[in-house]
């Protein structure tokens, strides 16, 4: 996304920001319960 920004100009909008943190958000809880099993 920020290379998208920088190298082909394009503007980051509010969406691609709530996306962005929830993958962020997704992949975090995922590899907590992965060590919560284990």
């Amino acid at each position: 996304m920020i290379l998208s920004s920088i190298l082909l100009d394009e503007k980051i909008t509010n969406l691609q920001v709530c996306g962005f943190f929830l993958i962020i958000a997704a992949i975090y809880l995922l590899s907590k319960q992965k060590g919560i099993q284990n």
